[in-house]
């Protein structure tokens, strides 16, 4: 009777957990045990590639704490045994010990190739091992062995079923997480919060003691950015940087995933230096690609402490894991387009508004300047020529403003040298030298201008100005730099009159420099 009621109460239940935790202390209830183990899973090591299964064992006990089950489990008694169930097949007895093998196979004979948390493998050998230890009375009978193969019958069936409903519960969490995640990318989440919701939700439904995110930064090749790091230890390394290298370098160039149960132990592991203390018991781990049309944007990480609950990983789970990533890799790669189409738009207006205050405003002030300094020559009064005086001051000054914003909204990338800023250099000393403050002119993208081309350019216009130097005290100068495809032209012009230059018949021409292609050429 009691057998029977053990059966039902097994069979009832849809959870792992709770059908290996019944079955061991149903069986301990029938044999009179203090303590009952029940291990699943053979524990061998999963092999790294695209699609490796860990075969993590799962433990059930009754009886005894996790420490001292775990304790048993290596010792050399119920070592010594489980190698001998695994020879022979058979249920061995000793003193104050019962080691049965449960079992192969579910409903239809053999669990799913890949799987983890079955209690029978493909090829009909059993891979689950229940011990029963510290019989109160006497040692275990042969009855005993009896009625716990017949439970353990009914708990393969049990814990098949319980393993197809976890596994289809898993499926269906992966997918609703994905679901959600592309919803939020696709949406008004900014990048930071995308990424973090990523390896939120990787963690959350996978179980996992770690998990991060490494993207490659295309303007430092061979690095990856910590975009996000979650686990202890590991929490306070985002934004860090990283060598690409070890297995992340590998994944990055096959586009295959790298899963082991004992990660530590594959060649090439080296994670980064920030995390080596706190991946130090890591066990089970996956580095899963972010690959988006061919183009691989990063490396997923996940990984689980040694003994950890939730340190399983089926085949089914890895294929729903780079299904994860896939979709994140596609969302993440569309909003990286939109930030650099708006970050497009707002550079396109920066060059414009630049280009206006070249072609215009500057224009204007230097125009405004020559009327100025034409009407300080005709000054009777002495209080006239002192207010045009601070006038011409002021427009000085609101020209050297102009040209900080012009400097500022064609800021090179950090690093480089600005080109406008040279030139500026060399225009404020000419005006230190003349006396007057010299018109600068720009067509086309002069930041583009490689940089030995621009040292040549800058030396071009100082040895114009000598040369007017030479000639005599210019009243109006202008230097004009255009700035093509193929060839940079540098044009300095003075006139020793107060007309301004442009064409007229006093304009004189000190330099008209070219490079083509980075190869010099005056004349």
């Amino acid at each position: 009777m009691r057998l029977v009621e053990a059966i039902v109460d097994v069979g009832s239940e849809v959870d792992v957990e709770t059908v290996g935790t019944r079955v061991a202390a149903a069986s301990a209830r029938l044999t009179g045990a203090r303590t009952a183990i029940l291990r699943l899973g053979s524990g061998s090591s999963a092999g790294a590639g695209s699609g490796s299964g860990s075969s993590a064992a799962r433990t059930f006990r009754h009886g005894v704490g996790t420490e001292d089950a775990r304790r048993l489990l290596a010792g050399p008694e119920l070592t010594a045994a489980r190698e001998e169930v695994a020879e022979t097949g058979e249920a061995v007895h000793r003193p104050g010990l019962l080691a049965l093998p449960l079992p192969a196979g579910g409903p239809d004979g053999a669990e799913e190739a890949g799987s983890t948390n079955g209690t029978g493998s493909t090829d009909g050998t059993s891979t689950g091992v229940l011990y029963l230890l510290n019989r109160r009375d006497t040692s275990f009978s042969p009855d005993d062995e009896v009625a716990v193969t017949i439970l353990g019958t009914a708990a393969v069936t049990a814990l098949h079923n319980a393993e197809r409903y976890e596994t289809e519960r898993r499926r269906r969490r992966w997918l609703r997480s994905t679901s959600e995640l592309t919803y939020q990318l696709l949406g008004e989440l900014d990048r930071h919060d995308a990424v973090e919701l990523l390896v939120t939700r990787l963690r959350e439904v996978s179980g996992a003691d770690f998990g991060a995110l490494l993207l490659l930064d295309p303007s430092t090749p061979g690095t990856v950015i910590l975009e996000s790091a979650h686990g202890e230890g590991i929490e306070g390394t985002s934004g860090g940087r990283a060598p690409l290298r070890g297995l992340t370098a590998q994944v990055v160039s096959s586009g295959q995933s790298v899963v082991s149960d004992d990660i530590r132990s594959v060649p090439g592991y080296n994670p980064p230096p920030a995390w080596h203390a706190a991946l130090a018991n890591v066990g089970l781990a996956m580095l899963t690609p972010l690959a988006a049309e061919g183009e691989v944007l990063g490396v997923l990480f996940a990984g689980w402490q040694q003994g950890s609950d939730s340190e399983r990983l089926t085949a089914t789970d890895v294929a729903l894991v780079e299904m994860f990533a896939n979709q994140a890799a596609l969302a993440l790669r569309q909003q990286r387009a939109q930030e650099e189409r708006v970050e497009r738009g707002v550079l396109e207006d920066r060059d414009r508004i630049a280009a206006d205050l070249h072609e215009r405003v500057i224009r204007l002030l230097f125009d405004v300047s020559a009327k100025l300094h034409l009407v300080a020559g005709l000054r009777d009064r002495p209080d006239v020529g002192s207010r045009v005086e601070r006038a011409i001051g002021d427009l000085d000054a609101a020209t050297r403003e102009v040209r900080g914003a012009i400097f500022a909204l064609t800021e090179p990338p950090p690093g480089t040298q600005s080109l406008h800023a040279d030139l500026l250099a060399a225009i404020d000393r000419a005006r230190e030298r003349f006396g007057l403050v010299p018109r600068l002119v720009v067509h086309g993208p002069l930041e583009s201008v490689p940089p030995k081309v621009r040292a040549e350019l800058v030396a071009a216009a100082r040895s114009a100005f000598d040369r007017i130097e030479e000639a005599g005290p210019p009243r109006r100068l202008q230097v004009e730099v255009h700035a093509g495809h193929d060839e940079v032209r540098l044009r300095v012009t003075w006139s020793a009159v107060d007309e301004p230059p442009g064409g007229l018949a006093y304009e004189q021409t000190a330099t008209d420099w070219r490079a083509p292609l980075g190869v010099r050429e005056e004349r």
